[in-house]
Formats: C-alpha cells, sequence, structure tokens
C-alpha cells in the first residue's frame, strides 16, 4: 500500500525487464550524442582556426603589397 492506504500495482518481471533494457538504451544514446557533440565542437573550433589563419595570411599578403608598392 502506498501512504494513501491505497494498494501500489505489481510491476510484472517481464515489463521490469523491458524497462531495464529501455534504460540501457537510453544511457547507450546518451553516450553516443555527448560523443557526436564533442566531434562537432572539434570539428567547429578546427574551422575557425582555419578562418583565423587564412585571414591572417590575406592581411599578411595585404601588408607585403603594400610594403611593395
Amino acid at each position: 500500500m502506498d501512504k494513501d492506504g491505497r494498494e501500489t500495482p505489481q510491476i510484472p518481471p517481464e515489463v521490469m525487464q523491458i524497462m531495464q533494457q529501455a534504460q540501457g538504451h537510453i544511457q547507450q544514446l546518451e553516450a553516443a550524442l555527448q560523443e557526436a557533440s564533442q566531434g562537432v565542437e572539434k570539428e567547429r573550433i578546427k574551422a575557425a582556426s582555419a578562418e583565423n589563419v587564412a585571414r591572417i595570411n590575406a592581411t599578411s599578403r595585404q601588408d607585403v603589397e603594400e610594403l611593395k608598392g
């Protein structure tokens, strides 16, 4: 019985097993999502770095051309 005096239904073992398997799948999916998110963040950082390097190179070339002229 619960605190209100009502009987609490018993969950059949088969249902408990299914719930435990579902929880395991959820945990695996959460881990996969976290790993994918980390990969996306790494790629975002790599792209931003490449963009900064390209901008620096372009600025350097422009400075060199100005010094030549």
